[in-house]
Parts: structure tokens; C-alpha cells; sequence
């Protein structure tokens, strides 16, 4: 359990707080009356988040680094032993291992090497998932954006919740009768991704279902033509002039056809060039004029909005750059292959030997017919690959909403089992329905309240924490902000019995009965107000000159 934070900036009246020492179960951290805000309720909840690894309190929150500047948390946790260690903010991936009193043994673990040391030391076994992956989407802290209360399995905003599903199977340890269905679907997406970006840069041929069946066509043909030839020189029936010319007309069209599309990249080409040749007007002297003429000229504006231009010019000028290289790339490519068939064309036409004539024929089919097969094979290959995919795909969706069932019976049943055993009104349970591997719905049914939408938030987390190797949780004030004075006694009642660490900022607590109120003041670990007793003894947003304190 995390035992206690020490930081000598954290200041009460004009002197640094002593240690701030956690209980076991239940730590309230208790704000004003008057739900004053910017006293350091959330950041400390914060500040207990970057004690277990997390990076959230130097990544967003700017006004604390510009107000506080760097400083040091120590901070202990007892387990077989009390660990002590601390963390800088201006070297955050740096956990400095201490003795009792914080001075540096030294030992430094890296961040990694610190959270695979807490999941060791809680005792978490649970692979494929990491410390901070199990504990950070239930450190639920207002700048941390995973209060959604409809979306409560999210770590954070922008997390798919086909991802918040699938590490909720793992916590619950019912991925393991799935991980190898995954892996070879995971395989064959991976399979799919290299040929299709194999077929995008052209590294191996692309072509649609009618190419295909065109191909399978001309392959007939083309094999019939090639044993049609072999029979006539075998029989010794050839016309060498006709013969000739045949294979003249063949290389001929060959040639124009490749000479057609070079000429349409040359085309290409020259408006890539002249595209590329343009140039933004700087238009600064124009509006320094302007200016003369229109008094009320927003010159800054007009600035900002010929910098985007400029911006997104020099963007145009990249891809233009990239565009004709591109083109330059594939003509050459085609030059290259014209060459080729204008020397076969110069050998054809010197030719005077029967055989030889037969020979080059033979070879230009036979290689036609190299290439349309190759083509159908790879058509062939893709078809079979987005074939395994699929299949693999409906047999991990069977195979993953047999592991959901479970899951949801855990879990609904848990989490109806404590609203009834602390809500005796006979309100509603919250109900968790996953209707396929990719989302969810949360939600109390005929009951659609704010308040009790954090409700169902807090008895799903305490759910989890009963039901999994979980080993804390983390809420803060505005999950009570809408709820009935009942409901919060009967909530951190709840908090109470959880049986493992929770750390819960809340406010307002005078108009709270009086059930409430004892166990909060019980529980309380830090009591932050106005006027000199914010966490760190001052409120920076207030103006100066307000009589109030900075």
C-alpha cells in the first residue's frame, strides 16, 4: 500500500506540511465548504497518481510547473517492508530508490523497472497487461479525462473501446483461453498490412477481380498460340517472312502502348513542375499600407492568416517534390522497358534464320504468360490472406463474446450485490451490456440522474476491485458533486468495506448528514482550504492586488 508523500513545497499557512500518511483502506481528501476549487483537491490526487508511475501530473498540468517549478515527491509504500523512494518532475523518468529518512541510498530504477516493481510487490498475475495499463483507467482525476460516466471502462479519451474491452477480459484473467486465436489473428492482419503496402509501392502487382478473369482469357489464348508455334516449327511449316511481321506487330504495340503512358507522365510532369514553381506574395508591405488607409485593420490577424498560407505552402511544395519524384521514378522505369523491346525489335528484324524468329516469339509469349500468372497468383494470394482474416476475425468474435459472458456475469453481479447491499432505497443497479468485441453501453436503467451515473461509475470500480487483483482506486469531487447526501454516506460506507487502498477528494461537506460526515473526518488524510492553506499555501489564480493569498 502506498504509506505516505512528503514534498517541501506542499506549504500550510506559511509552513511545509509534515508527511502525509495514508490508511490502509479509505484516505479522503477533504476541501472547503463552499466547494471553493483551485486548492489542490485534484492535483494531489494527482500527485498519488505520479507516485504509482503515472505521468499525467508534469504532462497536464502547466500551471503547476509554471507556478511551482521543480520540485522533488518522496514517497513510501509498504509491502513485506517499507520501500522508500522519490521523484523529481524535471527528471520524471528517474524513480531514485531512498532509506527511511529520503536520503538517496543511491539506486535508480527506470519508470518500467519502478511499475514492474509495484505489480511484483501487489502481487498481480497478469500477463499482457502492464502495472500502469491495470491501475490508470481507475485513477479517475478530472485533468485525466476518463470521467465519461457512459464510458467507464476507457483509460482515456481518445482509447477505442474495443482496446477498454479487451484489457478488462485481461484483468479478469479470461484472455488466456483466447491468446492464441488472437495472435494468429493478429498474424494474419499482420500479413494483410505487408501485402497490401507491398502492393502500394508496386513491389508486387495489384489487380481487380474482372483483370483477373481477362487474365485467365488471355492465358488460354496465349498458351494455345504457344503450342500452336511449337507444333508449325516442329512440322517445318513456318512462313518466315509472316511469321515476321507477326512478331513485329506484336512488339510494335508493345511499344506504343508503353510510349502512350510515358507520354501521359511527361504531361503529369510538366503541371507537377509549374505547380511547384509557385510562389507565395508576401503581401507584409501591403498590409503596413493598409493600414494607412483603414484604421481599424486587424494587422495581427491578417499576419497569422498569411503564415497559414505559408505553412501550407511549403506543405504543397513537399508533396509536389514527392509527387515528381514519384513520376520521374516510373517513367524511367517505362524508358527502360521501351529499350528492351525496341533492341528485341532490331534483332527480329535482322533475323534471317527461321528458328531464331520462332525462338523470340516463343520467348515473348512464354514471358506474357510469366506475368498473368504471376498476377492471378498474387490476385489469388490477397484473396486468400483477406479470406483468413475474415475467418479468424468471426472465430475470435465467437470465441471473445463466450470470455465477454463471463465477464459481464462477474461483474453485473457484483456490482448489483453491493447497490443492494448499501442503496436500500431499491434503486436500480448499473448494468454493463458488451454486445460485440468493439463497444459497450453502461448504464442504470430508468435512471439517468448525473448523480447516479457516477453512482454506477463508483460500485463498477469497487467491483473490479473486489473481483480483481486491482489494488486501488482513485475518485475525485465531482463524482459527488450531483448526488443525494444519502447516497454519499452510503457511497464511502461502500469505500469503507472495499478492503483495498481508495483515494476520494470530495468537498461540501457541511450540508452531508451526520453518518457521512464521520466517516469522512475519520478517514480524512489532508484538509485543504482558501486563503493560505491550499496544498501549496497559495492560489495562483487569483489576480494580485485581490486581498487575496497567491
Amino acid at each position: 500500500m502506498l504509506k505516505e508523500i512528503y514534498c517541501d513545497k506542499f506549504v500550510s499557512y506559511g509552513k511545509i506540511r509534515n508527511k502525509i500518511v495514508f490508511n490502509p483502506v479509505l484516505n479522503v481528501i477533504e476541501g472547503s465548504d463552499t466547494g471553493k476549487n483551485s486548492i489542490g483537491k485534484s492535483t494531489f490526487l494527482m500527485i498519488i497518481d505520479f507516485c504509482f508511475g503515472g505521468n499525467d501530473y508534469i504532462e497536464k498540468l502547466p500551471d503547476v510547473k509554471a507556478n511551482v517549478g521543480a520540485h522533488t515527491v518522496y514517497f513510501s509504500f509498504e509491502f513485506d517492508k517499507t520501500y522508500h523512494f522519490s521523484r523529481s518532475t524535471d527528471n520524471p523518468n528517474e524513480i531514485i530508490v531512498c532509506n527511511s529518512d529520503y536520503t538517496p541510498i543511491p539506486k535508480v530504477l527506470k519508470l518500467n523497472e519502478f511499475t514492474e516493481f509495484l505489480k511484483e510487490k501487489y502481487s498481480i498475475p497478469i500477463s499482457g497487461l502492464s502495472f500502469r495499463q491495470i491501475v490508470s483507467r481507475f485513477i479517475r482525476v478530472y485533468n485525466r479525462e476518463n470521467l465519461d460516466e457512459q464510458l467507464p471502462l476507457r483509460c482515456h479519451k481518445n482509447e477505442p473501446e474495443r482496446v477498454s474491452i479487451a484489457e478488462l477480459i485481461k484483468l479478469f484473467k479470461l484472455f488466456d483461453e483466447i491468446k492464441e486465436l488472437n495472435e494468429q489473428y493478429e498474424d494474419a492482419c499482420s500479413k494483410k498490412d505487408a501485402f497490401n503496402k507491398a502492393q502500394a509501392y508496386r513491389y508486387i502487382p495489384k489487380i481487380t477481380e474482372k483483370e483477373y478473369n481477362s487474365n485467365k482469357i488471355e492465358l488460354q489464348q496465349l498458351t494455345a498460340e504457344a503450342t500452336e508455334l511449337a507444333e508449325r516449327s516442329d512440322k517445318g511449316i513456318l512462313d518466315l517472312p509472316a511469321e515476321k511481321a507477326e512478331l513485329i506487330v506484336k512488339i510494335k504495340s508493345e511499344i506504343t502502348t508503353l510510349k502512350r503512358q510515358r507520354s501521359r507522365l511527361f504531361t503529369k510532369l510538366d503541371v507537377y513542375k509549374k505547380d511547384a514553381e509557385y510562389e507565395p506574395i508576401n503581401y507584409q508591405k501591403d498590409f503596413n499600407d493598409l493600414s494607412e488607409f483603414f484604421n481599424n485593420v486587424n494587422i495581427e490577424h491578417l499576419e497569422e492568416v498569411e503564415n497559414f498560407h505559408r505553412k501550407l505552402s511549403f506543405i504543397l511544395k513537399k508533396e509536389l517534390k514527392k509527387a515528381i519524384n514519384d513520376t520521374w521514378i516510373n517513367i524511367n522505369l517505362l524508358s527502360d522497358a521501351i529499350k528492351q523491346y525496341e533492341t528485341e525489335l532490331e534483332q527480329v528484324q535482322n533475323t534471317t534464320n527461321v528458328s531464331k524468329v520462332v525462338l523470340k516469339a516463343y520467348a515473348q509469349i512464354d514471358r506474357r504468360i510469366e506475368s498473368l500468372k504471376k498476377e492471378n497468383d498474387y490476385h489469388l494470394q490477397k484473396k486468400q490472406i483477406d479470406n483468413d482474416v475474415k475467418q479468424n476475425s468471426e472465430e475470435l468474435d465467437k470465441r471473445y463474446m463466450s470470455q465477454i459472458a463471463i465477464l459481464l456475469d462477474r461483474i453485473n453481479t457484483k456490482m448489483a450485490e453491493i447497490n443492494n447491499s448499501i442503496y436500500k432505497e431499491g434503486t436500480a443497479a448499473p448494468v454493463l451490456y458488451i454486445p460485440n468485441p468493439k463497444s459497450y453501453i453502461f448504464e442504470t436503467p430508468n435512471d439517468m440522474g448525473t448523480g447516479t451515473k457516477y453512482k454506477g461509475m463508483i460500485i463498477f470500480d469497487l467491483s473490479v476491485l473486489q473481483l480483481t487483483s486491482l489494488p486501488i482506486v482513485v475518485h475525485d469531487s465531482i463524482m459527488f458533486v450531483s448526488m443525494e447526501n444519502e447516497r454519499v454516506e452510503n457511497t464511502f460506507a461502500l469505500y469503507e468495506q472495499s478492503g483495498k487502498q481508495v483515494f476520494v477528494a470530495i468537498d461540501r461537506t457541511t450540508n452531508l448528514n451526520d453518518g457521512a460526515k464521520n466517516i469522512i473526518k475519520k478517514n480524512r488524510v489532508l484538509l485543504l482550504s482558501p486563503n493560505g492553506n491550499e496544498l501549496f499555501g497559495r492560489a495562483w489564480n487569483k489576480q494580485k492586488g485581490s486581498g487575496d493569498a497567491q
